[in-house]
């Protein structure tokens, strides 16, 4: 798990901000779908996996 998110720009996802990327357009798409698969690393993933467990009912 930890894979690289693209979404919509909106009020309500700049909470994930720092752990998605986010578009406005179809062309931001093209692009942030290139800068996420150049970007994915193993540490990414981890931070990305830790944040998640943050946003979740489930206690670990």
């Amino acid at each position: 798990m930890g894979k690289p998110v693209v979404a919509t720009r909106t009020e309500a996802m700049s909470v994930f901000e720092q752990h998605t990327y986010l578009g406005e357009t179809k062309e931001d798409y093209v692009t942030l779908i290139e800068k996420a698969l150049a970007e994915d690393s193993p540490e990414k993933r981890q931070q990305r996996i830790a944040f998640a467990a943050t946003h979740t009912g489930r206690i670990m």
